[in-house]
């Protein structure tokens, strides 16, 4: 019997460890000035609302709908509306790691990709490319954070693993940032 809890125990570890792996995902590291000369459009938002959609290709996808507080990069507009992939809906539910989860009444800057043919639009970088808005409990500023939670970051140069800091940034000083990377200086 004491056989038989080992190989039980060794089974329910590796499953683990592998579910653990499957919740990650594996991208190369951006820099700041990367990830805003890859976006199409760079903007501080409100998230309006998340909802279940399909894709051009019918596949389970999430309808993000922002209302624009400051454009950075892209086309003019008040609102943005795009689609991530995964979600849920009726029951089915599609994960897929490194894309992160917008909660509607949130502030994010969203560093966002080009449509793809399926009408899929992604963070650049993944989470990389999505900073959560927070308030400073002494200063009572806003500050952004990158949402690097479920990625595993990599050298560029290496490909070696990189460990990387969710370092909040004050706003006024990640946006000037952030307008210098747009205007290439």
């Amino acid at each position: 019997m004491g056989r038989h809890v080992g190989k039980l125990a060794a089974t329910a570890a590796l499953a683990l460890a592998l579910a653990t792996q499957v919740a990650a995902a594996t991208v190369e590291r951006i820099e700041l000035h990367g990830l805003a000369s890859r976006a199409e459009q760079v903007i501080e938002a409100r998230v309006q609302s998340v909802n279940a959609a399909a894709d051009r290709s019918g596949r389970l996808a999430t309808r993000v709908e922002l209302t624009v507080l400051t454009r950075l990069k892209g086309k003019a507009s008040s609102s943005v509306s795009f689609l991530l992939p995964g979600g849920a809906r009726q029951g089915e539910h599609l994960v897929v790691p490194g894309v992160p989860k917008l909660v509607p009444g949130e502030e994010v800057v969203i560093f966002l990709s080009k449509p793809s043919s399926a009408g899929i639009s992604l963070p650049i970088g993944l989470g990389q490319g999505l900073y959560r808005a927070s308030v400073d409990a002494k200063s009572g500023e806003k500050r952004y954070t990158p949402d690097l939670a479920g990625l595993e970051l990599l050298d560029g140069a290496t490909g070696k693993p990189v460990r990387v800091a969710a370092t909040p940034v004050e706003r006024e000083q990640f946006l000037a940032e952030i307008r210098r990377c747009v205007s290439g200086r």
